[in-house]
């Protein structure tokens, strides 16, 4: 299971949920048919008004919403971002809907120092590809106060976020940046 912890904006509130790896795992067809069936693998519970001093919350990321794309255009991986004070996530940006599965398939995550991947599960909000860290693979976390405790990714440690320019849009369409540099991003965590 993966915890988190997020605000409704809608209604002001703070939420704790759970994704079932396995049950989300188990499901086939593409992003959306895993959408429809939502209920099978997320649990979502409201935890109390965001308002006043239990709106200070420390690792709750504001995600960039949909955008509208033109399916004429060439897709652009608008930019690759990571924010030092949540170490718990990775986030592409493209001009427009991405064909998930190609995207994912173009993708990869590694520590620069031990060539080795990181552990990461894919979100999609709109054309946004946010990926979710857990350095204890998703597995068996040690636990605190009775909750699991997932492992953000180090302090002092370089990681890079690599994406082929194979990865596609929703129709067909590769990737259109023109420096290859732009769809590789290495970020050294300094917490």
């Amino acid at each position: 299971l993966l915890y988190f912890s997020a605000l409704d904006l809608s209604r002001n509130m703070n939420v704790v949920g759970a994704v079932d790896l396995d049950a989300y795992n188990s499901i086939e067809g593409d992003g959306e048919e895993k959408i429809a069936r939502m209920d099978e693998y997320l649990t979502i519970s409201d935890v109390g008004s965001a308002s006043g001093a239990a709106a200070q919350l420390q690792d709750i990321k504001a995600l960039k919403g949909p955008m509208i794309g033109n399916n004429e255009e060439l897709p652009v991986l608008q930019s690759i971002d990571f924010d030092s004070d949540n170490p718990y996530s990775i986030s592409l940006h493209f001009s427009k809907a991405m064909d998930q599965s190609s995207v994912e398939s173009n993708l990869q995550f590694v520590n620069t120092s031990s060539g080795i991947g990181v552990p990461y599960m894919t979100l999609w909000l709109g054309n946004s590809l946010h990926l979710l860290v857990d350095l204890n693979d998703f597995g068996e976390a040690p636990t605190e106060k009775g909750l699991p405790v997932t492992r953000p990714l180090s302090d002092g440690t370089s990681y890079k976020v690599i994406l082929d320019s194979a990865a596609s849009d929703r129709s067909g369409n590769m990737l259109a940046n023109e420096d290859p540099g732009e769809l590789t991003k290495t970020v050294m965590i300094d917490i």
